[in-house]
């Protein structure tokens, strides 16, 4: 019998399927586990889905240590963001960036849309970098994010939307901060400016919508 359990270790460790990034289409793919319990017969019909891009990496550990990271979540119903606590897989011991931490931001958006994820880099007023992660939802018949509209008035982005701060050891790290929660803001309509051309195209050429993983 396939459950939730053995599809998350089908996920991680088959590398045909690595190409998940272990998260979107959770709930399709499976189906298809569970309906086809041959493999070579669910990697061809993985193989025919189109996988949106991922800064995140699967841990490859079978005893994952969980945290609760803080981020800000937008959302189409609200009129501010929200602070969460974004569930994150860590390797027990190694919360370092050469071993990735894994947000679960599934937990929070669902899996049943299509995820985008993107590192968005900005400067406070002393011109120093700060890297912090986008990961987005985009349906075009969802209504307009009013949380976002705190942000930047001017792009209507239908869907959800949650940041995380990057850190400088971690992958990421806690916005505890006026300041944090400032630049995360100014990180989140930079994310709105510079897509909102592909959003456009996107519609207009009714293609899937691709957004680069670094902005």
């Amino acid at each position: 019998m396939i459950t939730k359990a053995s599809y998350w270790w089908f996920l991680q460790y088959d590398s045909p399927v690595n190409r998940l990034k272990a998260g979107n289409h959770v709930d399709h793919v499976f189906d298809l586990l569970r309906a086809r319990p041959n493999l070579s017969d669910v990697r061809s019909h993985l193989d025919a889905i189109h996988i949106m891009p991922s800064v995140r990496t699967p841990l490859r550990c079978k005893k994952p240590t969980m945290k609760s990271i803080t981020g800000l979540l937008f959302t189409s119903n609200g009129r501010k963001a929200d602070i969460v606590n974004v569930p994150t897989a860590t390797y027990p011991g190694r919360d370092v960036q050469a071993y990735p931490s894994f947000p679960a931001f599934e937990a929070i958006l669902g899996a049943g849309g299509q995820l985008h994820e993107s590192w968005v880099t900005c400067q406070d007023g002393g011109g120093r970098e700060y890297r912090y992660l986008i990961a987005a939802q985009y349906c075009p018949s969802c209504q307009v994010n009013r949380a976002l509209k705190s942000v930047i008035q001017d792009v209507d982005w239908r869907g959800e939307v949650i940041v995380m701060r990057g850190g400088c050891q971690s992958f990421v790290v806690n916005i505890n901060s006026v300041e944090a929660k400032h630049m995360a803001r100014q990180a989140v309509s930079k994310f709105l400016v510079e897509t909102a051309q592909l959003v456009a195209e996107s519609i207009a050429n009714r293609t899937p919508l691709m957004i680069p993983d670094s902005l």
